[in-house]
């Protein structure tokens, strides 16, 4: 536990750091030192955004992105003590700010989303995965295991198809991006898919269900009566993830 005088002189020191005034100077600090404490750490966080949101940084005008980490800076108390986990905390503090920027590039969340979650799985702890055989004959009703580090997201710009300085309005519309690390290399990767693949990985992630008892309700949903023709096309696109080691097997 630290004595209540120690734990202010921190808090100072912190205050310090982040706003460039005292509110009480702490005793024993050499005023043309510490200022180095502030400008490395303003280093750290401006150089641990810049490589979290790159395309966002390119999009915003120099002064913008710099007025919105300074504020970020200044303003935002952060939780985290993992210096990974700061963009993540940025990427909520945007959310929460009225910005006329949101209004110029109404994108500007979606995009910081893309890359954030592009960041989250690279680093996302490791966890134990269920026993599992490669896809055997009569897969589809065996109960399926899946990469675990993979994120469905759907979007109304395509953030994640091309440079946003070029995402017009007329580009608004329904778009589903499924991204996952690889297993093996660690690697992040990303695939565009539908409506009908983001229904089938989420309702097969918890292997609660297998295809074949998932298809008649897929059916239903999108309107489709030809079950033969959903279950080739849902056999098509699963295959695909097998080989891209976003389905790992079935269940052994």
């Amino acid at each position: 536990m630290l004595k209540e005088d120690t734990q202010k002189h921190q808090e100072d020191l912190a205050t310090y750091v982040r706003k460039g005034v005292f509110d009480d100077t702490p005793p024993g600090i050499t005023p043309d030192r510490v200022f180095h404490y502030r400008r490395l750490v303003i280093n750290i966080v401006r150089d641990g955004l810049a490589r979290a949101y790159p395309l966002t940084k390119n999009l915003l005008p120099p002064k913008q992105w710099d007025k919105l980490v300074k504020s970020f800076f200044e303003e935002h108390d952060c939780q985290a003590y993992q210096v990974w986990r700061m963009p993540g905390e940025f990427y909520d503090y945007v959310l929460g700010l009225e910005l006329d920027l949101k209004s110029k590039f109404p994108f500007l969340e979606e995009l910081m989303e893309f890359e954030w979650t592009e960041t989250e799985l690279y680093v996302h702890q490791d966890v134990d995965i269920s026993p599992y055989k490669d896809l055997e004959q009569g897969w589809d009703e065996k109960a399926l295991i899946f990469n675990p580090y993979l994120s469905l997201k759907s979007f109304t710009y395509p953030v994640h198809r091309q440079n946003a300085k070029y995402i017009t309005a007329d580009k608004k519309g329904r778009y589903f991006l499924l991204v996952y690390r690889d297993v093996e290399e660690g690697k992040v990767h990303f695939m565009d898919v539908s409506a009908f693949h983001v229904f089938l990985v989420e309702a097969l992630f918890d292997g609660s269900k297998t295809l074949i008892e998932l298809l008649p309700e897929a059916a239903k949903l999108f309107g489709l009566d030809d079950l033969t023709v959903l279950k080739n096309e849902a056999e098509k696109f699963l295959e695909s993830l097998s080989s891209k080691g976003v389905l790992l097997g079935q269940s052994a």
